[in-house]
Protein backbone atom coordinates (compact mmCIF):
# COMPACT_ATOMS: atom_id res chain seq x y z
CA UNK A 1 0.00 0.00 0.00
CA UNK A 2 2.59 2.60 0.71
CA UNK A 3 4.35 1.98 -2.35
CA UNK A 4 1.49 2.37 -4.34
CA UNK A 5 1.17 5.50 -2.33
CA UNK A 6 4.26 6.87 -3.30
CA UNK A 7 3.84 5.88 -6.92
CA UNK A 8 0.59 7.72 -7.40
CA UNK A 9 2.38 10.58 -5.26
CA UNK A 10 5.61 10.34 -8.45
CA UNK A 11 2.77 10.77 -10.96
CA UNK A 12 0.79 13.48 -9.51
CA UNK A 13 4.05 15.56 -8.99
CA UNK A 14 5.39 14.90 -13.08
CA UNK A 15 1.46 15.28 -14.08
CA UNK A 16 1.52 18.70 -12.20
CA UNK A 17 5.08 19.53 -13.52
CA UNK A 18 4.32 19.03 -16.95
CA UNK A 19 0.61 20.56 -16.97
CA UNK A 20 1.67 24.04 -15.67
CA UNK A 21 2.41 26.77 -18.07
CA UNK A 22 6.43 26.23 -18.69
CA UNK A 23 7.25 29.70 -18.29
CA UNK A 24 4.68 31.09 -16.06
CA UNK A 25 6.27 33.64 -13.64
CA UNK A 26 9.93 33.01 -15.42
CA UNK A 27 9.42 37.10 -16.06
CA UNK A 28 7.37 37.41 -18.48
CA UNK A 29 5.74 40.55 -20.40
CA UNK A 30 2.49 40.23 -21.77
CA UNK A 31 1.80 42.77 -24.76
CA UNK A 32 -1.93 43.62 -26.00
CA UNK A 33 -3.38 45.72 -28.51
CA UNK A 34 -5.32 46.94 -31.85
CA UNK A 35 -3.08 47.22 -35.11
CA UNK A 36 -0.89 49.33 -34.17
CA UNK A 37 0.68 46.64 -32.33
CA UNK A 38 0.32 44.49 -34.78
CA UNK A 39 2.20 46.91 -37.02
CA UNK A 40 5.46 47.09 -34.71
CA UNK A 41 4.85 43.28 -33.53
CA UNK A 42 8.52 42.73 -35.87
CA UNK A 43 10.19 45.46 -33.88
CA UNK A 44 8.99 45.12 -30.22
CA UNK A 45 9.59 41.29 -30.20
CA UNK A 46 13.48 41.23 -30.61
CA UNK A 47 13.82 44.08 -28.30
CA UNK A 48 12.41 42.97 -25.90
CA UNK A 49 13.90 39.59 -26.02
CA UNK A 50 16.89 41.64 -25.70
CA UNK A 51 16.08 42.96 -22.60
CA UNK A 52 15.68 39.30 -20.80
CA UNK A 53 11.98 38.89 -21.51
CA UNK A 54 10.12 36.58 -22.68
CA UNK A 55 7.38 38.25 -24.45
CA UNK A 56 3.88 37.11 -25.14
CA UNK A 57 2.12 39.55 -27.98
CA UNK A 58 -1.59 39.72 -29.00
CA UNK A 59 -3.19 41.92 -31.38
CA UNK A 60 -6.71 42.45 -32.75
CA UNK A 61 -6.82 45.06 -35.78
CA UNK A 62 -9.92 47.32 -35.06
CA UNK A 63 -10.20 46.67 -31.59
CA UNK A 64 -11.46 48.80 -28.88
CA UNK A 65 -12.81 47.97 -25.28
CA UNK A 66 -16.41 50.28 -25.45
CA UNK A 67 -19.25 49.36 -27.14
CA UNK A 68 -18.82 51.23 -29.98
CA UNK A 69 -16.15 49.40 -30.87
CA UNK A 70 -17.49 46.20 -29.84
CA UNK A 71 -20.06 46.54 -33.13
CA UNK A 72 -17.42 46.32 -35.39
CA UNK A 73 -14.73 44.52 -34.16
CA UNK A 74 -15.76 42.32 -31.18
CA UNK A 75 -13.69 40.98 -29.37
CA UNK A 76 -13.75 40.47 -25.32
CA UNK A 77 -10.01 41.93 -24.14
CA UNK A 78 -10.83 41.19 -20.04
CA UNK A 79 -11.07 37.59 -21.23
CA UNK A 80 -8.26 37.32 -23.08
CA UNK A 81 -5.99 39.03 -20.41
CA UNK A 82 -6.96 37.11 -18.28
CA UNK A 83 -6.75 33.89 -20.20
CA UNK A 84 -2.71 35.21 -20.30
CA UNK A 85 -2.64 36.34 -16.71
CA UNK A 86 -3.19 31.85 -15.90
CA UNK A 87 -1.15 30.98 -18.86
CA UNK A 88 2.05 33.07 -18.06
CA UNK A 89 1.81 35.20 -15.06
CA UNK A 90 3.49 37.94 -16.32
CA UNK A 91 5.71 40.50 -14.18
CA UNK A 92 4.53 43.40 -16.90
CA UNK A 93 1.57 43.77 -19.15
CA UNK A 94 1.57 46.57 -21.71
CA UNK A 95 -1.78 48.31 -23.08
CA UNK A 96 -1.87 49.61 -26.40
CA UNK A 97 -5.71 50.51 -26.96
CA UNK A 98 -7.64 53.50 -27.45
CA UNK A 99 -7.56 54.54 -30.68
CA UNK A 100 -10.54 52.41 -31.66
CA UNK A 101 -12.57 53.37 -28.94
CA UNK A 102 -12.13 57.83 -29.34
CA UNK A 103 -15.45 58.32 -31.44
CA UNK A 104 -17.24 56.74 -29.31
CA UNK A 105 -16.02 58.21 -25.87
CA UNK A 106 -15.55 61.58 -27.71
CA UNK A 107 -19.68 60.65 -28.22
CA UNK A 108 -20.35 60.43 -24.46
CA UNK A 109 -19.43 56.71 -23.50
CA UNK A 110 -17.64 56.87 -20.22
CA UNK A 111 -14.04 55.28 -20.53
CA UNK A 112 -12.59 54.37 -16.87
CA UNK A 113 -14.88 51.62 -16.22
CA UNK A 114 -14.08 50.35 -19.66
CA UNK A 115 -9.81 50.60 -18.07
CA UNK A 116 -10.93 49.03 -14.43
CA UNK A 117 -12.79 46.19 -16.05
CA UNK A 118 -9.52 45.51 -18.33
CA UNK A 119 -7.61 45.62 -15.13
CA UNK A 120 -9.37 43.41 -12.52
CA UNK A 121 -7.84 40.88 -15.33
CA UNK A 122 -4.29 41.24 -14.51
CA UNK A 123 -2.21 40.90 -11.23
CA UNK A 124 0.86 41.78 -12.72
CA UNK A 125 3.08 43.94 -10.77
CA UNK A 126 3.93 46.44 -13.75
CA UNK A 127 0.77 47.70 -15.99
CA UNK A 128 2.06 49.69 -18.49
CA UNK A 129 -1.21 51.87 -20.80
CA UNK A 130 0.07 53.91 -24.01
CA UNK A 131 -1.79 57.04 -24.48
CA UNK A 132 -3.72 57.48 -27.59
CA UNK A 133 -2.66 59.97 -30.54
CA UNK A 134 -4.54 63.28 -30.68
CA UNK A 135 -2.77 63.98 -33.80
CA UNK A 136 -4.97 62.32 -36.23
CA UNK A 137 -6.94 63.82 -38.97
CA UNK A 138 -10.24 63.70 -37.36
CA UNK A 139 -11.32 65.97 -34.56
CA UNK A 140 -13.39 63.64 -32.57
CA UNK A 141 -10.96 61.11 -32.30
CA UNK A 142 -8.22 63.58 -31.43
CA UNK A 143 -10.90 65.03 -28.43
CA UNK A 144 -11.59 61.17 -27.30
CA UNK A 145 -8.39 59.85 -27.14
CA UNK A 146 -7.42 63.38 -24.90
CA UNK A 147 -10.40 62.01 -22.63
CA UNK A 148 -9.11 58.88 -22.86
CA UNK A 149 -5.65 59.81 -22.03
CA UNK A 150 -6.49 62.07 -19.23
CA UNK A 151 -8.49 58.70 -17.70
CA UNK A 152 -5.67 57.00 -18.00
CA UNK A 153 -3.72 59.13 -16.18
CA UNK A 154 -5.84 59.13 -13.21
CA UNK A 155 -6.12 55.59 -12.58
CA UNK A 156 -4.77 54.58 -9.24
CA UNK A 157 -3.27 51.45 -8.86
CA UNK A 158 -0.78 50.41 -7.70
CA UNK A 159 2.36 49.79 -10.21
CA UNK A 160 0.05 51.39 -13.23
CA UNK A 161 1.90 53.29 -15.73
CA UNK A 162 0.99 55.77 -18.56
CA UNK A 163 3.43 55.55 -21.34
CA UNK A 164 3.56 58.71 -23.73
CA UNK A 165 3.15 56.88 -27.20
CA UNK A 166 0.95 60.47 -28.15
CA UNK A 167 3.94 63.15 -27.80
CA UNK A 168 6.76 60.95 -28.33
CA UNK A 169 5.60 59.01 -31.27
CA UNK A 170 2.37 59.88 -32.93
CA UNK A 171 3.27 63.96 -33.01
CA UNK A 172 6.07 63.06 -35.40
CA UNK A 173 5.12 63.25 -38.97
CA UNK A 174 8.06 61.07 -40.23
CA UNK A 175 6.29 58.18 -38.06
CA UNK A 176 2.79 58.41 -39.33
CA UNK A 177 1.17 57.31 -42.12
CA UNK A 178 -1.11 59.62 -45.28
CA UNK A 179 -4.07 57.88 -43.01
CA UNK A 180 -2.98 60.05 -39.93
CA UNK A 181 -3.36 56.69 -37.01
CA UNK A 182 -1.04 54.07 -38.51
CA UNK A 183 2.95 53.99 -38.73
CA UNK A 184 5.59 54.03 -41.34
CA UNK A 185 8.48 52.13 -41.43
CA UNK A 186 10.08 54.95 -38.83
CA UNK A 187 7.00 54.51 -36.61
CA UNK A 188 7.07 51.09 -35.99
CA UNK A 189 10.42 51.55 -35.09
CA UNK A 190 10.17 54.06 -32.77
CA UNK A 191 7.14 52.56 -31.23
CA UNK A 192 8.58 49.34 -30.19
CA UNK A 193 11.56 51.40 -28.95
CA UNK A 194 9.38 53.23 -26.49
CA UNK A 195 8.06 50.64 -25.56
CA UNK A 196 10.99 48.30 -25.15
CA UNK A 197 12.82 51.38 -22.94
CA UNK A 198 9.51 51.96 -20.83
CA UNK A 199 9.85 47.72 -19.92
CA UNK A 200 13.00 47.71 -19.63
CA UNK A 201 15.38 45.27 -18.56
CA UNK A 202 14.02 42.24 -16.85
Amino acid sequence: MKRLAAVVAVLVSVFLVTTAPASAGNGDVVVIGNSLLGQSNDELRPKLSANGWLPHIEWVNGSGLTVGAQTFTPYEWQTELAQLELDYDPKVVVIELGTNDALWVAAGEPYPPHIARLLSATDAPRVLWLKGATHTAVIGRNQGCSIINADGAATEREGFEVVDYDGTVASNPANIRTDSVHLTAAGQEAFAQLVADRVGPK
